[in-house]
């Protein structure tokens, strides 16, 4: 009984910050940083990365009529070395976990995560059967809903659809590689030093983040808005209760704390996964391009 009392007066004091951890720290709870990464489908978001490569390709082979199965498998491999959900996930709670969340009902969050996972499933399942134009012809009450100013304010305020967009600056990193494959003048690539080809990730992702146009396979902007009317169609499956809860908590302080801390370190991840994809298939592509000329 008096090491239990010596427990909730120990637990009391840190969340008071007397004890030897930060009040945040003490009393965050991890559940809430979980709901909101399941929310924000941070997990789907790199695990679908493994699937624009073959996007990628597939755009060049089709618009421009190049195809190579080497360069198709030397971005994939790549890809599935650079980017790993799990390591996202844990990475990003982690960080989460620096802001407060005293004020956030972790178990009625929780269940707005699962009935709003189940919804976005409703989506992709008739996305995937009829095409993303059946999005827009679904029945006249859910699109009405998703039309609403609090659903339309919200799909503004949560964070998937800036995860959408860092996914296209990742397809278009994948193009930009690929495409360098079909490089009609190799030799210059092959003539770099090891130094100049570290810095092309770099200089390729710098330049691709400012790039507002004319951007292939896809644009930011459109992956941003496609992401936007899907999470509205899955927020108009929810109860509007869901919706007042939800809205109310990514307009509060902690809420907003949370979403930037969530967004912040999402793109530090994605940045990185990205250089150390284009690092890998720079240096197979400098590899296989150095054996092609010696053997011939």
């Amino acid at each position: 009984m008096i090491s239990g009392l010596k427990r909730d007066m120990r637990a009391a004091l840190l969340c008071l910050g007397i004890g030897t951890l930060s009040p945040v720290a003490a009393c965050a709870d991890p559940s809430i940083d979980a709901s909101l990464v399941q929310i924000e489908q941070v997990r789907e978001h790199v695990s679908n990365v493994g699937l624009l490569a073959e996007s990628a390709s597939k755009y060049i082979s089709d618009q421009e009529g190049s195809h190579d199965k080497q360069a198709n498998s030397m971005i994939e491999s790549a890809t599935r070395d650079a980017f790993n959900a799990q390591a996202f996930v844990t990475d990003i709670q982690n960080s989460m976990q620096n802001v407060g969340n005293s004020s956030i009902d972790a178990q009625r969050l929780a269940k707005v995560a699962d009935d709003l996972t189940a919804s976005r499933k409703k989506i992709e399942t008739l996305a995937q059967s009829k095409g993303d134009t059946a999005l827009q012809s679904m029945g006249a009450e859910i699109v009405k809903k998703a039309d609403s100013p609090r659903i339309e304010q919200l799909t503004q305020v949560m964070a998937s659809p800036e995860l959408a967009a860092e996914t296209a600056v990742t397809a278009q990193a994948m193009y930009a590689a690929v495409h360098a494959f079909f490089n009609t003048d190799q030799s210059q690539f092959t003539a770099l030093s090891q130094e100049q080809r570290r810095d092309m990730p770099k200089q390729i992702l710098s330049y691709l983040q400012q790039k507002t146009e004319n951007e292939k396979p896809y644009s930011k902007d459109a992956e941003r808005a496609n992401e936007k009317l899907r999470l509205a169609l899955a927020l108009a499956g929810l109860p509007d209760e869901d919706v007042v809860f939800l809205s109310d908590l990514y307009q509060s302080p902690e809420g907003e704390a949370k979403r930037a801390a969530l967004v912040g370190r999402y793109k530090r991840l994605s940045a990185e996964a990205n250089q150390k994809m284009l690092r890998e298939y720079f240096t197979q592509l400098a590899d296989n391009l150095t054996k092609n000329k010696s053997n011939n």
